[in-house]
């Protein structure tokens, strides 16, 4: 069975998402860990870093996926915020349509 290299829109192999891979995907290459990245690359059809970042995820935190649950920008409202804001437009709305 060959795999297709799973890469970023940018087409570089550097960049390829870990998360992409089927679990069984991740488990063949954990599984022929003991190889050499480039043998283990070249017989599933992916590229090296790919199997790099799933053997180091692997060795280090014991999980082939990434941890990153809480990645990315901070919600710049609070919940209180959105139901305030909320609560605020829903009375001008309201208003407005009192007058129409």
């Amino acid at each position: 069975m060959h795999y297709s290299k799973v890469l970023s829109n940018s087409s570089c192999e550097s960049t390829a998402k870990l998360e992409t891979f089927l679990d069984f995907q991740r488990g063949e290459i954990v599984g022929l860990a003991r190889t050499s990245v480039t043998k283990t690359a070249t017989l599933l059809g992916v590229s090296r870093a790919a199997v790099s970042k799933v053997v180091t995820a692997y060795t280090n935190h014991g999980k082939t996926l990434p941890s990153k649950k809480n990645s990315g920008r901070k919600p710049k409202l609070s919940e209180r915020d959105r139901r305030n804001l909320k609560r605020i437009v829903s009375k001008k709305i309201t208003k407005l349509l009192r007058h129409r």
